[in-house]
């Protein structure tokens, strides 16, 4: 009797985890898929024109752009910047920009960005490898089933609800219906910009923040710079300890014998590192604990992991996750090189303001 709910409730626990793990390398591959194919879109869909800043809209702590362009068949058109910024320096009015338009919708228009790609590329990596140690958890029994058919029937109950909801009244139907149709009929859901409503900032107001901002132009370019060594460094020695440990080191299997549990700074519970057992090519047994830990145990007790480790020093051994292994050093590589652009930003904002027509007009 006990056995049965020991191992019950050790099942449950350890569906639970793995489901967990499932659904946060879901969510987190989704919002990286996501980022990445709305940059990739707007990339390949829109168009390239030229712009000027005419105005700059204050709404709260962040500023927008309001750019003034021409479409190419001769459009005079000006709208308003859909991504606003907490520093006002590089939207300047008089600022000439470059501009991505969509053909079908001119009012559609953005500056481009490297911020999609960084965001997506900071999700869509740890999703992979979330959702790579997720599916070598998964396991289908029972209790797998129990929760799958419990979240069916809780998504079931949700979405007859909302539709319940939404088709009350018989303009909500007619509605609905409309979109249907236009689904079927190949058209395409258009959704207009949107307006910012926020104060347009005077000429002294302008310069009054930029100024502002330029005070700390120096500091952020300084904490920029070193950011991007300290990741350089990190990159560039963990890229290299991998390329040595995939050029000399052996393969071997191991198992999971433990978790070593540290206490996380802010008292919200504790962070799990597996320890691993493995022989080495001479019968000799090693033990390591692994560099990556999480809130929730990645690994189950007596599971094999694929183990890499040097032939002449075992003690220096990692466990074997393929190409995830490069997540760290490519990572660190690229948030190098971001701090490393922005940083050159910073570096040259002083100099932009000063030669900016907005700050000349004060001085004559």
């Amino acid at each position: 009797m006990f056995d049965f709910i020991f191992d019950t409730l050790f099942s449950f626990f350890n569906t639970w985890e793995t489901l967990g793990l499932l659904l946060m390398g879901v969510a987190f591959i989704s919002f990286g898929t996501a980022f990445l194919g709305y940059e990739i879109y707007w990339r390949l869909k829109s168009e390239r024109i030229d712009g000027v800043i005419t105005a700059v809209k204050a709404q709260g702590k962040y500023f927008y752009s309001v750019f003034k362009y021409k479409t190419h068949d001769g459009q005079e058109l000006e709208q308003d910047s859909a991504l606003g910024s907490s520093s006002i320096l590089s939207r300047l009015p008089g600022t000439h920009v470059n501009l991505m338009i969509m053909p079908d919708n001119p009012k559609k228009i953005r500056r481009p960005t490297m911020i999609w790609f960084v965001f997506g590329t900071m999700f869509l990596v740890p999703g992979l490898f979330i959702m790579n140690l997720a599916i070598k958890k998964f396991e289908f029994n029972y209790m797998m089933a129990l929760f799958i058919l419990a979240g069916i029937l809780f998504g079931g109950e949700k979405v007859f609800h909302f539709y319940r909801k939404i088709t009350h009244s018989k303009f909500d139907r007619e509605l609905l219906s409309e979109f249907w149709r236009d689904i079927k009929a190949g058209k395409k859901p258009t959704s207009e910009p949107h307006e910012i409503n926020g104060e347009i900032l005077t000429k002294p107001e302008i310069i009054k923040h930029a100024k502002s901002h330029l005070k700390y132009s120096k500091v952020t370019t300084l904490v920029l710079f070193l950011i991007s060594i300290g990741l350089g460094y990190w990159g560039y020695y963990s890229g290299q300890e991998m390329i040595d440990m995939t050029e000399n080191g052996l393969r071997t299997s191991g198992t999971i014998i433990g978790m070593e549990t540290h206490d996380n700074s802010d008292n919200t519970g504790y962070t799990y590192y597996a320890i691993i057992r493995f022989m080495d090519e001479n019968g000799e047994t090693h033990e390591f604990t692994d560099s990556i830990g999480s809130s929730t145990p990645l690994y189950d007790r007596g599971e094999t992991v694929d183990v890499l480790y040097k032939p002449k020093s075992p003690n220096i051994s990692i466990i074997d996750r393929g190409i995830l292994n490069w997540g760290i050093s490519t990572l660190a590589a690229l948030f190098s090189l971001w701090a490393l652009w922005g940083s050159f930003v910073f570096l040259g904002a002083e100099k932009r303001f000063n030669n900016h027509p907005i700050h000349r007009s004060i001085i004559t």
